[in-house]
């Protein structure tokens, strides 16, 4: 058996993960086929953290990493896990490129992926003036007028973020009040944002590149057109849980991965951790549960008479 655990993804949960299994002596893999970090990369600020009054998520992704590899005991992957297959004793895991390896206990952390809104011209503009991402589009825009869609912390913190670069920002809620931290609505209101509530998107239109959205009030029907020349969704996430369905994992009905309290699945030596089981999409949630993971993997596989010594 080559490991002991596996853990796929790099966010939060998967280093916290690693970190605590690395710990407790055992054979470590983690699997990242897009960004090490995970979602924080895509975040401008995080302020809630304990420990740092301001972080770019970025830097924080990176920290995270680099704390795992100071260990040098894992190993970290930039590979896509596009499988995997139990066996009577663990699981095998293949990559994308055909490679396979041996895993006892396997951490699900897969994530989440944007929200799509699901209106005409969304998937025709994207690229084009259609962004889910302010961290890495919001220098694109400048001088620009921009409309960002959605009323949670995300939503709040791409209009925060694109008032410093953007001539006017539209934040459009189909809400009647914003569901983020009250901290980032005043921050909103201090940039001179312009929040629309009641209002659904329609469709987004242009010719190359966006040129405006289509909003209509759900109190009255009226519709109204906005010229711009960017549009940032920030509806929420989806989870990225295909890996966990095919291996017969149990899902909750909004598709996030259903865990007990040590974050086991309903796979035996199979768990789950971070924003793929929606508890509280949050960092300090994500490490939690990654901790937590490791520990009970750790326990099963101790359980199954498997060699491992806690290191202190």
């Amino acid at each position: 058996m080559d490991y002991d655990i596996a853990i796929v993804g790099g966010g939060p949960a998967g280093l916290a993960c690693a970190l605590y299994a690395i710990r407790k002596n055992m054979r470590t893999v983690v699997f990242e086929g897009r960004a090490w970090g995970g979602a924080i990369n895509n975040t401008p600020s995080i302020q809630n953290y304990l420990g740092f009054e301001s972080i770019q998520g970025v830097e924080l992704g990176q920290a995270m990493r680099k704390h795992v590899e100071s260990y040098g005991e894992a190993q970290l992957l930039d590979e896509q896990v596009s499988s995997i297959a139990k066996k009577a004793d663990g699981f095998t895991l293949t990559t994308a490129d055909g490679k396979q390896r041996q895993a006892k206990t396997i951490v699900l952390a897969t994530g989440s992926a944007y929200r799509n809104l699901g209106v005409p011209g969304e998937k025709e503009f994207a690229g084009k003036g259609v962004s889910y991402c302010v961290t890495c589009d919001a220098p694109l825009f400048k001088g620009k007028t921009v409309a960002v869609i959605g009323g949670g912390n995300t939503a709040l913190t791409s209009a925060i973020t694109l008032a410093e670069v953007a001539s006017k920002v539209y934040l459009i809620n189909r809400g009647p009040e914003f569901t983020g931290e009250a901290e980032l609505i005043e921050k909103v209101k201090a940039k001179g944002v312009t929040c629309l509530f009641n209002k659904n998107t329609l469709k987004i239109e242009g010719g190359k590149f966006v040129k405006n959205v289509t909003l209509q009030d759900s109190k009255t029907n009226e519709e109204e057109t906005l010229q711009v020349q960017g549009v940032f969704i920030n509806v929420g996430v989806v989870p990225v849980n295909t890996l966990a369905t095919a291996i017969g994992v149990e899902l909750m009905p909004n598709g996030f991965v259903k865990t007990r309290l040590k974050q086991e699945t309903n796979v035996p030596g199979v768990f789950a951790a971070g924003d793929c089981t929606g508890k509280w999409l949050q960092v300090v949630e994500a490490v939690a549960e990654g901790a937590l993971a490791a520990n009970s993997a750790f326990e099963f596989v101790k359980n199954a008479k498997a060699v491992v010594d806690y290191k202190h």
